[in-house]
């Protein structure tokens, strides 16, 4: 239907549903590959193509090109609103986490920290709390002890914060950290 009304974001979101159902319902990777490399020959390479390419070639233990897809993604992500970035978080997250499989700690600080920065954008204040402490552990993993100590200690001294808020819930979930 996309094709033939012209409106390419229908055949891409169309086709990231189905290479899902193709690498995660039925493991079979390659056909998920191949329907996202046919769309975006003929649709582009838009934003949610290249994020289930990263989860494909994450799921299936790739974690470079899960790092190359979903890196290229960070600036093209809408930021305006709560809802907005949900899909930017799981990018974020998945990207630092395939660049800490590959030994690029710095890298994963990198994408840990813009999706933090991006929770606190938006207000999510569990959700920066986390990526500050994946960003802190991504830190101490590169080598750099001191400012990975720094930053831990100011997600606990954000942490303490939550607990006193309308939202202390969100303190008791983080507080298994």
């Amino acid at each position: 239907a996309g094709e033939r009304w012209g409106v390419p974001d229908l055949c891409m979101i169309a086709a990231r549903g189905i290479a899902a159902d193709q690498d995660e319902y039925l493991q079979n990777r390659d056909e998920a590959l191949k329907v996202l490399a046919d769309t975006a020959a003929k649709s582009g390479d838009g934003l949610m193509i290249r994020y289930q390419r990263g989860m494909v070639h994450f799921l299936n233990k790739e974690y470079a090109p899960a790092y190359e897809a979903w890196s290229s993604t960070f600036a093209d992500w809408p930021t305006d609103s709560e809802e907005a970035a949900l899909y930017a978080f799981h990018a974020f997250s998945n990207c630092g986490a395939a660049a800490g499989f590959l030994g690029k700690w710095e890298d994963a600080k990198v994408a840990f920290e813009r999706g933090q920065d991006l929770a606190f954008k938006v207000e999510r204040k569990l959700d920066a709390l986390k990526f500050g402490i994946d960003a802190a552990y991504a830190q101490w993993r590169a080598g750099l002890k001191k400012l990975a100590i720094t930053k831990l200690a100011q997600c606990l001294n954000e942490m303490e914060q939550l607990s006193r808020t309308d939202k202390s819930t969100e303190f008791h979930t983080t507080w298994k950290v």
